[in-house]
């Protein structure tokens, strides 16, 4: 029988299931009218049971706090990416990996680009984030390269490397256009 590896994360611990808060999801919370601040959001994430946490590169002058936070509470940290190229990429692989990121996920741009200059885009990022050696996730995501089912269940064949971040929600919108707001009647 073949072995699955598909299913680790490469490394020699078993499979798991860690569930990160998305960070941006945070924002606006809190009580009587009070935004909880960052050790508070912190302390209610671990309170509802979350192994980490998946937002942006925390700004320089924030780094050292949550550095702090996420070693106190022992989550595990993953950032949000939306390359268009693999030079993208590799610009936030460095930063990522002077933080101490645990994995990238990202949203790639754009839903526009399609077939094979889309799974050349996607083996180019895989390979960069590989070299790198960081786990790397791509999310099907709505006017992103993984815009709809079709096309992504194409990519998984041609790229049996891809390991997705799946927001199945997305596929209801599929083919969604963004618009500028000002192009948008009220």
């Amino acid at each position: 029988m073949a072995e699955i590896t598909r299913l680790n994360d490469g490394s020699q611990e078993a499979p798991r299931l860690e569930i990160h808060q998305s960070w941006w999801a945070m924002a606006g919370l809190g009580e009587d009218g009070r935004e909880w601040t960052i050790e508070e959001k912190f302390e209610e994430i671990a309170k509802a049971g979350f192994t980490g946490i998946l937002g942006r590169l925390p700004s320089p002058e924030q780094s050292e706090r949550w550095r702090r936070l996420l070693d106190e509470y022992d989550f595990k940290f993953g950032i949000h990416s939306f390359p268009f190229h693999r030079d993208d990429l590799e610009t936030i692989i460095r930063e990522a990996q002077n933080f101490g990121v645990d994995y990238i996920n990202s949203q790639v741009a754009d839903s526009f680009i399609t077939d094979s200059k889309a799974v050349s885009l996607l083996r180019g990022l895989i390979t960069a984030a590989s070299e790198a050696k960081i786990p790397y996730f791509i999310e099907t995501h709505r006017g992103r390269i993984t815009q709809d089912l079709l096309r992504t269940v194409q990519y998984v064949h041609d790229v049996p490397e891809i390991q997705l971040t799946i927001d199945l929600s997305h596929y209801v919108v599929a083919g969604e256009m963004f618009l500028p707001s000002d192009q948008v009647e009220s």
